[in-house]
């Protein structure tokens, strides 16, 4: 039995460099150990927590922390920060990629058509988000509440976190509509 579904995905641009990786960090300190170090890193994190590599190491080098590499993997870093000579704590560095993670979001066969009608869109293409995120704030407008509408609102809203995604990562969107054969 075949099924359709509609589905939107980020436009990867396997060309992206990794100095364009932005990394997303957290702090690991034990024995609720604080510290003007510790204070600064967690205002870095909640002022940012997406910065690339080179900013990251450029705050560590201009606070004078001392630090070393613990581990390094393609989509993770943790640096082993240390003060006063005895205390270390670590600060865990996950690469945002929008190559690295799954970010498509798909639709079953009973709203593609209303999602379709609602954002003006024809049945396959690509979309800058923004403008995406301007049809879904005119397509909330002019939802009326009823039971297959919040069903439509509730895609909307998960579709309006991927064209946030996509904004950070200044990349388009496709969408088309798919047919899955069921074996």
């Amino acid at each position: 039995m075949d099924y359709r579904l509609l589905v939107f995905e980020p436009i990867s641009n396997e060309a992206t460099k990794d100095e364009h990786i932005l990394w997303k960090a957290q702090l690991e300190v034990f024995n609720n150990y604080s510290s003007l170090q510790t204070i600064m890193i967690s205002d870095w994190i909640e002022l940012s927590n997406r910065r690339s590599i080179k900013d990251w190491i450029r705050l560590f080098d201009e606070s004078s922390f001392e630090y070393y590499i613990n581990f390094e993997s393609e989509y993770c870093i943790e640096y082993i920060i240390y003060e006063k000579g005895t205390v270390n704590y670590s600060i865990q560095l996950f690469a945002c990629d929008i190559r690295a993670s799954t970010n498509v979001l798909e639709f079953s066969e009973d709203v593609i058509m209303p999602l379709l009608f609602i954002l003006d869109l024809k049945k396959e293409g690509k979309i800058n988000p923004v403008a995406l995120r301007n049809r879904i704030s005119s397509a909330h407008d002019r939802i009326v509440p009823d039971s297959i509408n919040l069903l439509i609102s509730s895609n909307l809203k998960a579709l309006e976190r991927l064209c946030d995604l996509c904004i950070d990562y200044e990349t388009d969107l496709s969408f088309m509509i798919k047919t899955v054969t069921d074996k």
